[in-house]
């Protein structure tokens, strides 16, 4: 018998987070007209927030990549040409 696996968090967290970024763009919309905020300032800022869902929702779609090995060697912090000189 084969155990189901388990769904992804992210998966889980995503209707929440987008009821959370639905929730938060109907109060900027209630503020802004208590406070008078320009509309094209209240669109910009539903612009960002839908935006932020939308790349949470496919971080969430992509399934992980296993790490990959490393070889153990140092990056170096700059390329070597052969030709420059170290800063003394």
């Amino acid at each position: 018998m084969t155990t189901p696996t388990p769904p992804s968090p992210g998966l889980l967290l995503r209707p929440r987070f987008d009821a959370f970024i639905e929730a938060l763009c109907a109060h900027i919309a209630g503020e802004g007209a208590n406070r008078r905020i320009a509309g094209p300032l209240i669109i910009l800022i539903w612009q960002r927030l839908r935006r932020l869902a939308a790349r949470f929702a496919r971080l969430v779609a992509t399934p992980l990549r296993p790490l990959q090995k490393r070889n153990g060697e140092p990056v170096p912090l700059y390329k070597t040409t052969g030709t420059a000189t170290a800063p003394t």
